[in-house]
Order: structure tokens, then C-alpha cells, then sequence
């Protein structure tokens, strides 16, 4: 019966299909009332008492006041994320970056 917070389809349509994907094999059909474009407005809007929302589990670490951030056990097909850049320019940071979030996945 809550409301849930999510991306608009338009801005992220394979977020949104994914979510509600999830959802739907649980049997659940979510009352979507708000759409947003960026994740901390999604988490913005769940301190506000606004609805509850799927996010990444790196948003926690966002620190909003009066959010508590749950983790999905058992998650059947979670999301993955990919790094792209462009191989013919290279930047001094990109190696760091590499290895900064190479390190995180490890975990």
C-alpha cells in the first residue's frame, strides 16, 4: 500500500523496467505517484515521507537524515553497472578511478 519513488521511464527506462520487473515477480504492483531524475532527489523524497524507493545500495553512504537503507537478500537479478571511456583520451584521474572502483566490486 506505500507509495513508491522512482526514476521517471523517459530519463531511465531500463532502471525503470528493472524495478518494476522486480516487483512484479514478486507480486507486487507498486503505486508509483513520484518520478524523478536523479537518485538523490529519489532519496530526497523518501526523507520527506513522500514514498519508499529501490536504489543503489552506494546512495546510503548520501547520508540523508531520516532514511534508513535496507538491503535486498536473495536479489534473483540485480543491475549491473558498467564503466565506459573514451580509449583514445586518456585523463591522469582515469587510472585512479580504475583502481578506486575496482577495489569497491571487490567487496
Amino acid at each position: 500500500q506505500e507509495t513508491f519513488v522512482m526514476f521517471s521511464r523517459d530519463v531511465a527506462p531500463a532502471n525503470h523496467d528493472n524495478v518494476v520487473a522486480l516487483f512484479h515477480r514478486a507480486g507486487i504492483h507498486p503505486h508509483t505517484r513520484h518520478a524523478t531524475r536523479q537518485w538523490l532527489t529519489v532519496v530526497a523524497l523518501v526523507a520527506m515521507r513522500m514514498g519508499v524507493a529501490l536504489v543503489p545500495a552506494t546512495m546510503a553512504q548520501a547520508a540523508v537524515q531520516g532514511v534508513r537503507f535496507v538491503p535486498i537478500a536473495r536479489l534473483e537479478h540485480p543491475t549491473v553497472g558498467v564503466l565506459a571511456w573514451h580509449e583514445a583520451a586518456p585523463n591522469p584521474a582515469l587510472q585512479t578511478f580504475l583502481e578506486v572502483a575496482g577495489a569497491a566490486a571487490a567487496r
